[in-house]
């Protein structure tokens, strides 16, 4: 369970990363 939980927090984070260089690619 452990295993599953920090491999969705990873995954979340690099969502995370995603959204915010689109939104400052935009902003530029």
């Amino acid at each position: 369970v452990k295993d599953m939980i920090n491999e969705k927090v990873t995954n979340l984070e690099i969502s995370l990363k995603t959204v915010k260089e689109k939104i400052s690619n935009e902003i530029i």
